[in-house]
């Protein structure tokens, strides 16, 4: 059976229905079919629309449309509120994606001070300083021969006891002796060197066996100086004075106080009441002997010899020979009226 569409409505018909009219739309037989109707086109604006018809009201409209009309401000506000909750979302989301990364944290090794930061008007700033690590120390060079002993300078009325062992080696006392300061050296080296004493200071070096000897400074203000040189030499290149005392054990050794005496310079000379005891096999006295109460004691053997180049004031030179017998050769250059130069009993 075919179908024919209604001329009305368009409902879908049998050919024998046409005849009578259509349920729906009641369209009867030859009906044309309606067209749909057809959409108006928009008309356009009105250009007078909404306008005063009074001048004069449209200038006050005009004044007050200077601003943005408050439906714009809501909707900016409307705005704003959507964009920072999304922004707000969005942030929210990526931290719990991307968990927060850990910044190392870097110590400078380096102890150099930071450079200042520039100041701020209005602020103080303060830069604190960098964290300092300590320096290795270097390590020591190896030696041929051990280092010799440097002792600080000793307290008042407190000894320091030196022990040495440089058999081929020189030991330097490092510094002057003063103020009641006491010194023990002990052992054996081959040279010695000592400088000046002062102030009553003390250095005993009868327990260190030396071959060679050499004070360079004075001996005064009643300090004591000991020396132990067997079979070695002693040299004094300055003054003994002040009521200072000097002992020097050199048996089969030379014992020689250097410098002359001058008008202007005392040289080696043995003054001011000081006692010089000397065991040696040669001595040879090149600086005056004087003063009041200066006493010089030598021990010689048969064949030694003393030489004094001159004895002034009051002081005495004495010498004794050890076994008693023998001549030794002896001789004074200048012996005062007052003073003493001869042979002990």
């Amino acid at each position: 059976m075919s179908m024919t569409a209604c001329p009305g409505c368009g409902l879908p018909r049998a050919e024998d229905q046409l005849a009578r009219p259509c349920p729906v739309c009641d369209a009867g037989p030859g009906a044309v079919l309606a067209a749909p109707p057809v959409a108006k086109p928009p008309s356009a604006p009105d250009p007078t629309r909404n306008l005063p018809a009074d001048v004069s009201a449209m200038n006050r409209t005009a004044a007050g449309a200077e601003g943005f009309p408050a439906w714009f401000r809501w909707a900016a506000v409307f705005a704003v509120g959507v964009g920072t909750g999304v922004g707000g979302v969005l942030a929210w989301q990526a931290d719990r994606t991307h968990p927060p990364t850990e910044v190392a944290q870097v110590t400078p090794n380096d102890s150099r001070p930071l450079p200042p930061l520039p100041s701020v008007p209005g602020r103080r700033v303060e830069v604190a300083p960098g964290p300092h690590e300590p320096t290795a120390a270097p390590e020591p060079e190896p030696e041929s021969s051990p280092p010799e002993p440097q002792p600080p300078a000793p307290a008042p009325d407190r000894a320091i006891i030196i022990e040495l062992n440089l058999p081929n080696g020189t030991y330097h006392l490092p510094f002057t002796m003063k103020k009641g300061e006491r010194v023990v050296l002990k052992g054996k080296v081959n040279s010695f060197r000592a400088r000046g004493l002062d102030g009553g200071a003390v250095l005993d070096a009868s327990g260190l066996e030396a071959a060679q000897v050499y004070v360079g400074g004075k001996i005064d203000n009643g300090s004591t100086l000991k020396l132990n040189a067997p079979n070695g030499t002693v040299t004094f290149a300055a003054a003994v004075g002040g009521k200072s005392k000097v002992e020097i054990a050199a048996p089969g050794g030379d014992v020689t106080f250097t410098a002359p005496t001058t008008p202007t310079r005392p040289g080696s000379a043995i003054d001011g009441g000081s006692t010089v005891t000397i065991t040696a096999r040669t001595t040879d006295l090149r600086g005056d002997v004087n003063g009041s109460a200066t006493r010089v004691a030598v021990s010689l053997p048969r064949n030694g010899s003393l030489r004094a180049v001159a004895v002034r004031g009051t002081a005495a030179v004495e010498y004794r020979v050890a076994d008693g017998k023998g001549t030794p050769d002896v001789s004074a250059g200048f012996v005062s009226p007052a003073a003493a130069f001869k042979r002990a009993e």
